[in-house]
């Protein structure tokens, strides 16, 4: 995965830092991605161990593991910074 991410791929881990849990379609609709672009995404994060996500019934639930609440943190610092003048 690329260290350098674009601003709707930091707004994912940023709608995921709830910790609720999202599914797929809500994470697209939010994030401003396709649903293909969406779940591309997210299959790179799950094998980076970023995500990880759950089935329930015929909807896939995406969270944040500990190692992608640390990325998180880190964008959310970073975003903070680089608003700063």
């Amino acid at each position: 995965m690329s260290v350098l991410i674009n601003d709707k791929q930091a707004k994912i881990f940023e709608i995921l830092k709830s910790g609720s849990g999202l599914s797929v379609s809500e994470i697209a609709k939010a994030s401003g991605f396709t649903y293909v672009h969406a779940c591309n995404f997210i299959i790179g994060c799950e094998r980076s161990g970023l995500f990880r996500s759950e089935k329930r019934g015929k909807s896939k639930f995406v969270f944040l593991t500990d190692k992608g609440m640390a990325v998180a943190d880190l964008l959310i610092k970073a975003n903070v910074l680089l608003q700063e003048r």
